[in-house]
């Protein structure tokens, strides 16, 4: 079975407007291939990237695909031999923080809370460049 929402070329429409009256750029693709592609081709080779805890970033495959290029990578399943202040730490001083969000909001808005508090808090005053990755099963009005 298929199933086909025909209000979701709305919703992105809504959203994209919303997140760029708020100072967001927005992308949106069809598949997690064209947002990967689009993230390597957005950081430049050798910068530093930071994750938050994401499942989202983790199963679309862009923390692989990072992984095959030429980053330095802090990520917490990456460096098991650092403790987590000192993956949080490399994390906060990145050229580049990729996360998710717990909900995408109509308005414009993300919505996130984390248990540590490293995602949140590497979001508002984190490393300059912030990529926010997110499925439409996080949309919310």
């Amino acid at each position: 079975m298929l199933l086909y929402n025909s209000n979701m070329n709305e919703k992105i429409t809504v959203l994209q407007k919303n997140f760029i009256k708020r100072g967001f750029e927005f992308e949106y693709f069809e598949d997690c291939t064209q947002a990967i592609d689009y993230v390597i081709n957005l950081i430049p080779p050798k910068s530093s990237i930071g994750f938050g805890g994401s499942v989202t970033v983790t199963e679309s495959g862009l923390l692989d695909a990072l992984n095959k290029n030429d980053y330095v990578l802090w990520h917490r399943n990456l460096h098991p031999e650092l403790s987590h202040d000192e993956i949080f730490n490399y994390m906060y001083n990145s050229d580049w923080y990729i996360t998710s969000t717990n909900a995408l909001c109509e308005t414009g808005d993300l919505v996130n809370i984390d248990g540590r508090g490293n995602r949140v808090s590497a979001m508002l005053n984190g490393p300059k460049n912030l990529i926010v990755i997110c499925g439409i099963n996080k949309i919310v009005p």
